[in-house]
C-alpha cells in the first residue's frame, strides 16, 4: 500500500526558494547594469523562471495555478527589491 503525500510543503519551499533566488539574481541584474555579466544574471533568471514553472505544473498538473504562483513569486521579489532594497554588488579585483 502506497503512501500519498501532499504536494503543498514542497510547493511552499519551492515557491519561497524561487522568489529568495530571483530577488538576488534581480539584485544582481540591477547592480550590475551597465556591466556585461547582466547578461549572465538575466539568462539565469531566465532559466530558473522556466524550471520554477515546469516544476510547478507538474506538481500541480494545472497550467493555470502554475502561472499564477510563478506570477506572485515575481511580483513579490520585484517589490522587495524595488521598495525594501536591493542588494549592491561590485567586482572585486584579485
Amino acid at each position: 500500500m502506497k503512501k500519498q503525500y501532499s504536494a503543498l510543503p514542497e510547493l511552499l519551499l519551492r515557491s519561497i526558494f524561487y522568489t529568495l533566488i530571483n530577488y538576488v539574481l534581480l539584485s544582481m541584474v540591477l547592480s550590475f547594469r551597465l556591466h556585461w555579466s547582466s547578461i549572465l544574471f538575466s539568462a539565469a533568471m531566465l532559466w530558473f523562471a522556466l524550471d520554477y514553472s515546469k516544476t510547478i505544473q507538474q506538481l500541480t498538473g494545472k497550467r493555470l495555478l502554475a502561472d499564477l504562483l510563478w506570477l506572485g513569486c515575481i511580483l513579490i521579489s520585484t517589490f522587495i527589491a524595488f521598495f525594501v532594497g536591493y542588494i549592491q554588488g561590485s567586482f572585486a579585483s584579485f
